[in-house]
């Protein structure tokens, strides 16, 4: 039997770039998943905590036969044989370095002497921070926290998540919300973490409850251009920092 994953996509404004869609085309019909089957789900809504945190939930009570759960916003790209390195690398969270959609035009300039490969990539800047010293494994650095544009996680991920911090567990708040109404508990990692010392990114509050306060290992690709397309796409690798 192959591995079930279920692909979640959290879609804003009912938009898929292009670049998402040849990538992710590509990368399911690629020889390196052919042992692996997908489930499919999405929401549409505007509040990206809730969004991760359904589609989370979605994973952990309603998809039992999955392993784990792989999100990809529909504003990335990425080469064919991205997901199976991350499968294969069999760590329980696993994401990728990939830029921000801004480029820093005067350091570009001034970069010129450089190829422009990496030129271009010390234009950017990424989201993530390596663990020091570095820890690599094929490709993929240990880090701290990343963005969750493509993220897999893994089913032992969420129920340690679960027994350990039981406050991400809701019982009652979300039994009004038409997407929620059927679970009996919904799932919370996502949530901004603000407190007076702290002030986290719904991406980087999962990373922290996982990593700090779970103990939790992180690992990201870092060696693969990552596109993330908006009015301006930047595609860099890592790597060419």
């Amino acid at each position: 039997m192959p591995i079930k994953i279920n692909l979640a996509l959290p879609v804003y404004g009912a938009a898929y770039k292009s670049v998402f869609v040849r990538s992710l085309f590509a990368a399911l019909t690629h020889k390196s998943l052919s042992g692996y089957a997908f489930t499919l789900s999405e929401i549409e809504y505007t509040d990206i905590p809730f969004s991760r945190n359904y589609l989370l939930t979605n994973f952990y009570y309603g998809k039992p036969d999955c392993s784990h759960i792989l999100m990809i916003d529909s504003d990335m790209g990425f080469s064919p044989d991205l997901i199976a390195a991350m499968l294969a690398l069999d760590k329980p969270v696993v994401g990728t370095l990939y830029p921000r959609r801004l480029v820093d035009l005067q350091k570009l300039h001034s970069l010129s002497a450089l190829p422009f490969d990496k030129a271009f990539a010390q234009s950017l800047e990424f989201i993530g921070t390596p663990v020091e010293p570095r820890q690599e494994i094929g490709g993929f650095v240990r880090v701290t926290s990343c963005g969750t544009g493509i993220f897999l996680v893994s089913r032992d991920c969420v129920t340690t998540i679960i027994e350990r911090l039981p406050e991400t567990v809701d019982r009652s708040r979300y039994r009004r919300n038409k997407y929620t109404a059927r679970f009996e508990n919904f799932l919370t990692p996502f949530a901004k973490i603000v407190t007076p010392e702290l002030d986290l990114p719904t991406d980087f509050s999962f990373c922290y409850r996982w990593s700090e306060q779970c103990g939790g290992e992180i690992w990201a690709s870092y060696d693969r251009k990552i596109a993330h397309a908006g009015n301006l796409t930047v595609s860099a690798a890592y790597s060419d920092l």
